[in-house]
């Protein structure tokens, strides 16, 4: 059985082939359905020009798949581009060491070809024993924050009746986020249809706090938010005197009424511009049913400060912990680069559509 299994770099040349049967597998295991053109958008046209997407081939099912996302980063004050790692999806009837062991050695083989400055990626604390002997070390627990916007709505989408699910008026003003707003703001919030160069300096002015920073200017965000196939998101723009001063990226999960925060990039880190925008895009959500807000920054962080005046906690996820991990064997090991204080990381920037 195992000389039928064949593992495969998807290019442009075999991709329409293999496009399909990566979706139905994805639908399979993870119930919920991506665009064929989706692994496209991708893996083959990405701002750093091209990934690394690898599947297991079964006669003519797809059966398994696994991709590294290159992106450039700045690092140091240097140019690099990194490897996104995620995207691990194998057919029940398949979850082999075998198959495994060949779609993550098959990706290891391709992207070492393309002499990536690192790899980085999150896993399950349950993986972790299995991790540390792939030359990866966890720089800590994703830090990750909830805010309740309608309970009633988080009950209804865990299937609780009516009308027990009323019983989330009464939680509502204890756990509940503060997204009422009396301040008069000299800044006015735009909806953004597309990035523009404006959103480039911004970038520029912004990505100078972290030691590692991911290139998040016009051409990534166009291609992260606007070009993909999957379209649902809320972005927000806020500017003061026609002056961009920072954006907000929200978008609904499509499950028991969640949603998340993917970006808050403001200049200066002011807070009164983030709370504008994320109280902005709070009240739009809670049109759509939303119940709960999930979010992921920093817990000392700029962000997490005005996230919490909002209402949203830190809560310890110790049952099972995700870490973020990163390669190590071509990355110059300092304290700097290895704190997780030092990187301008995201849930935009793990959420795969």
């Amino acid at each position: 059985m195992k000389d039928n299994l064949r593992f495969l770099k998807v290019t442009k040349v075999n991709i329409d082939d293999l496009s399909q049967g990566i979706s139905d597998l994805y639908f399979l295991v993870h119930k919920r359905k991506l665009d064929p053109e989706y692994w496209q958008w991708r893996y083959l046209n990405s701002p750093a020009g091209k990934s690394n997407l690898i599947v297991a081939v079964r006669g003519a099912r797809v059966v398994g798949q696994y991709g590294t996302l290159y992106m450039r980063l700045i690092v140091d004050g240097q140019l690099v581009v990194a490897g996104l790692m995620g995207g691990l999806c194998v057919d029940p009837v398949e979850r082999s060491w075998y198959c495994y062991r060949g779609l993550v050695e098959t990706n290891r083989v391709e992207t070492y070809k393309d002499k990536l400055a690192f790899c980085f990626g999150i896993a399950p604390a349950r993986l972790m024993e299995l991790i540390k002997r792939m030359n990866v070390i966890s720089l800590g627990c994703m830090p990750v924050c909830f805010g309740f916007l309608n309970i009633v709505h988080i009950l209804e989408g865990r299937d609780i009746p009516y009308p027990l699910s009323l019983i989330g008026h009464l939680i509502q003003p204890v756990l509940g986020l503060c997204i009422r707003s009396k301040e008069a703001l000299d800044f006015e919030i735009r909806s953004v249809e597309s990035f523009d160069s404006e959103f480039d300096q911004l970038w520029q002015d912004v990505a100078q706090k972290r030691i590692v920073r991911i290139i998040k200017n016009a051409a990534f965000l166009n291609w992260r938010y606007v070009e993909c196939p999957m379209p649902n998101y809320i972005c927000l723009a806020a500017y003061r005197n026609k002056r961009l001063e920072g954006f907000a990226v929200f978008c609904s999960t499509g499950l028991r009424n969640g949603a998340r925060i993917l970006e808050i990039l403001v200049r200066d880190d002011n807070p009164e511009i983030m709370k504008a925008l994320l109280v902005k895009a709070l009240q739009q959500l809670r049109l759509k049913k939303i119940g709960c807000i999930t979010a992921s920054f920093a817990k000392d962080s700029p962000e997490a400060a005005v996230l919490k005046k909002l209402g949203f906690k830190f809560w310890d996820i110790k049952s099972e912990p995700t870490h973020i991990l990163i390669t190590v064997k071509d990355l110059k090991e300092t304290s700097l680069t290895l704190e997780l204080r030092n990187w301008n990381l995201s849930l935009g920037d793990w959420e795969e559509h």
